[in-house]
């Protein structure tokens, strides 16, 4: 019992690490219609097509949860530049940002743990490297690197 309660942890903060740790843009990639994803994850058509259903069904929320968020921070930023209202009422609508903000990484990392539990283990640590090698890859192109 105590074995699987910490494997349950471990793979739940794997999760999360994966969630806040990979950058949006790539939680935008289509990863399960690459074909060397598929290919090195060995992913089925039936799993692409329901993490394909998942991603369709979460993008309404996130797009209105993202737009919600862009409109506040503006607003907040345009408080602070104009340094006329009070500090509570600055402090209120600042919690208002980041709730924005919290709701729409909660929404993100549900999507992700749907994906999630689509895969196996294996496929989820493979999923991990990949991203890890895509990451290198970009910044080491964006750094004027030869890969």
């Amino acid at each position: 019992m105590e074995m699987s309660r910490k494997l349950f942890i471990c793979l739940t903060l794997s999760l999360l690490g994966l969630a806040w740790a990979t950058p949006v843009e790539a939680q935008r990639f289509r990863w399960w219609k690459d074909e060397r994803f598929i290919r090195e994850l060995s992913l089925t058509t039936d799993q692409s097509a329901r993490i394909e259903s998942v991603f369709q069904t979460a993008q309404p929320a996130l797009r209105a949860q993202q737009r919600a968020l862009s409109m506040l921070e503006d607003e907040l930023s345009k408080l602070v530049q104009e340094a006329k209202v009070e500090e509570p009422e600055l402090e209120h609508f600042a919690g208002k940002v980041e709730a924005a903000r919290a709701d729409l990484a909660k929404t993100r990392t549900m999507m992700i743990y749907r994906f999630r539990r689509i895969l196996t283990l294996d496929q989820h640590v493979k999923l991990q490297k990949l991203f890890d090698e895509r990451e290198k890859e970009r910044h080491g192109k964006g750094r004027g690197e030869n890969h």
